[in-house]
């Protein structure tokens, strides 16, 4: 399934990583890759060696989502 903004085109992989993403700058209310360069974020989340680091105060509820939607992300 595709899904389409003005003249781009995103696949699923594309939205559930998104979503992973807003959910865990709401879980820590920190942006993503602070301190990493954009281009080593780029890079790095392309060849599935960067993820973000769910802190140990996460809710076990968020954990298992949080978790589950990562890997499912790797196994694409």
């Amino acid at each position: 399934m595709c899904f389409f903004a003005k003249t781009v085109m995103y696949d699923a992989t594309f939205v559930v990583l998104s979503y992973g993403i807003v959910l865990w700058e709401l879980l820590t209310g920190e942006p993503p890759y602070k301190d990493i360069d954009t281009l080593a974020v780029a890079y790095g989340v392309a060849m599935k060696k960067l993820t973000l680091p769910i802190p140990s105060t996460c809710p076990a509820s968020f954990r298992r989502l949080l978790e589950g939607k990562l890997d499912w992300i790797m196994t694409v």
